[in-house]
């Protein structure tokens, strides 16, 4: 089974392996890595579900 992905838009500095993503920015993740970052309280917006036809 294919991960579920989403499309979030980021509300905090998100640092990840020496990037800096900006608050506003918009990336596609699978939903089970969304649920890990907000886990260690990132802060975003889902703004589509890429499994909605």
């Amino acid at each position: 089974m294919a991960d579920k992905k989403v499309k979030i838009r980021l509300q905090d500095v998100w640092r990840e392996n020496g990037n800096v993503h900006q608050p506003g920015k918009e990336i596609e993740i699978s939903q089970e890595f969304a649920e890990d970052l907000a886990a260690h309280g990132l802060k975003f917006q889902i703004i589509a579900d890429k499994n909605d036809k």
